[in-house]
Order: C-alpha cells, then sequence, then structure tokens
C-alpha cells in the first residue's frame, strides 16, 4: 500500500513537472514570436 502511495505522489509530482515546464517553454515561444 505505500508503495503504490509513493508511486502515486512521483506520478503526480512528475506531471507537475512536466506541465510547468511545457508552460514555460510555450510562454517563451510567445515572447518570441510577439517581438
Amino acid at each position: 500500500m505505500l508503495i503504490k502511495l509513493m508511486v502515486f505522489v512521483s506520478c503526480i509530482a512528475y506531471a507537475a513537472i512536466v506541465s510547468t515546464i511545457n508552460a514555460i517553454s510555450l510562454i517563451a515561444g510567445l515572447r518570441r514570436f510577439a517581438t
């Protein structure tokens, strides 16, 4: 049970990190396109 919980938390953390990186790269791309 504890191992399943740790895997679940690590998957959520990984998804949050990936979405944050995607948002940062998207904002950077929009700024480059706007200027």
